[in-house]
């Protein structure tokens, strides 16, 4: 493919990854006013910052213009995202700070320490584990059947945004970029099958017997998580 079709699919996956990370703010302004947090992936949040830093770093490496630039924009809303979500669990001050260091350092050694490749292979662990973790949210759907707990906004904005940025990897012949993309869609594309499960629209009778037997489980949810590790850390 030539530079021109590069800078176009660059240009729509900046453009659809700029849209997905503005996504979660009814989310967190809808938590804001209920003070309920279930609704949104923490995990998501927190791995989103540091695929999109790894990227920038892997971006900035390979000199790729409209890599860099998505990641930079991408990385910062990003951030504000994770400080709104601590600043409703009022936590922020004691938590925010420490990630922020953390994720720094992190990349900061990479791009000082490691070879383009290597970075890359972290990014792409990444970003695997970004398209995977609102898979999180899956305990509460098969629990509840209720699909309120998969934003499909996000899932359908990921499937579009991993596609772009799939054939700008095809356009520039970067593999590394073009691997967690598949991934992406597939994780996306699943999590959907799964929320018209919840919604009744599609018949799956593996999902119903996940839910039959998750039914009789009791629900954990994350904070009573946090609460048990607190309790054996003491």
């Amino acid at each position: 493919m030539s530079d021109t079709q590069a800078a176009i699919f660059s240009a729509l996956g900046i453009a659809f990854c700029f849209s997905l990370n503005l996504i979660p703010i009814k989310s967190l302004l809808r938590a804001k006013k209920t003070k309920d947090l279930k609704e949104i992936s923490q995990l998501y949040l927190l791995v989103s910052a540091f695929n999109y830093a790894s990227w920038l770093s892997y971006a900035i490496k390979m000199n790729q213009t409209g890599n860099w630039i998505n990641n930079s924009i991408c990385l910062i809303l990003d951030l504000s995202w994770v400080i709104f979500y601590h600043v409703i669990k009022s936590d922020w001050k004691s938590f925010v700070p420490i990630f922020i260091i953390l994720l720094g350092c992190i990349e900061v050694a990479l791009f000082m320490l490691f070879p383009a490749y290597v970075i890359g292979f972290f990014a792409i662990a990444c970003a695997i584990s970004l398209y995977a973790a609102p898979i999180e949210q899956l305990g509460y759907v098969f629990k509840l059947k209720d699909h309120k707990y998969i934003d499909v906004l996000i899932t359908s904005a990921l499937i579009v945004t991993a596609g772009s940025w799939l054939l700008y990897g095809v356009a520039v012949k970067d593999w590394i970029i073009i691997g967690p993309n598949i991934a992406g869609i597939a994780f996306a594309i699943f999590q959907e099958i799964v929320y018209f499960w919840a919604r009744g629209v599609i018949p799956c009778p593996i999902f119903t017997c996940l839910q039959n037997k998750m039914a009789k489980k009791p629900l954990i949810t994350s904070e009573e998580k946090s609460e048990e590790i607190q309790k054996d850390l003491v």
